[in-house]
């Protein structure tokens, strides 16, 4: 899984540095922060921390942008001796924007697909993600501090978290 994410995140960088003017509308981001465990997750994990890497496609004079993450998180057990719970999750997300300058809030959301693994178990099912966040500055490297929230049902069981992430698009 960790493999993965590094070689999304590689890739990632690789084509920032081969991009040419003519693909002005491509952006690349790279962020990190906390990871909230909601409802039943929240039951029996802790409180953790994720990293994603994004790339993102801008239609040209709309404020509607297509946007694909990849995001590694993990979770401590709240019981001693139990294993983490580690979901990485590929999403697919319709982003819009709003009051473009300095300061921009926008809204995304999406299908995702989960791939997750405890106590030596794993699966893999399709889920949901919603949010919205803030773009900072003006330069060619923005800041960004965003929330989501993830849902994946597992024959009737759901699992849901909230990243939150702060990270640079660029």
């Amino acid at each position: 899984m960790k493999g993965i994410a590094k070689g999304l995140i590689a890739v990632g960088l690789g084509l920032v540095l081969v991009a040419t003017p003519a693909n002005a509308q491509l952006k690349f981001a790279v962020g990190a922060g906390l990871s909230l465990p909601n409802g039943d997750l929240a039951d029996f994990f802790k409180s953790g921390f994720h990293g994603m890497g994004a790339a993102e496609f801008a239609l040209t004079g709309a404020p509607i942008s297509i946007r694909a993450d990849g995001m590694f998180s993990t979770f401590s057990s709240k019981v001693s001796g139990a294993d983490a719970f580690n979901p990485m999750a590929m999403s697919a997300d319709v982003k819009l924007g709003f009051a473009p300058g300095p300061i921009s809030p926008y809204i995304l959301g999406g299908p995702s697909w989960v791939h997750s693994s405890n106590s030596g178990m794993s699966s893999s099912k399709f889920g949901y993600n919603v949010g919205g966040g803030v773009n900072f500055g003006m330069s060619a490297l923005k800041l960004f501090a965003e929330a989501r929230y993830f849902s994946i049902s597992d024959n009737g069981v759901k699992t849901n978290w909230i990243p939150i992430t702060l990270g640079i698009h660029f």
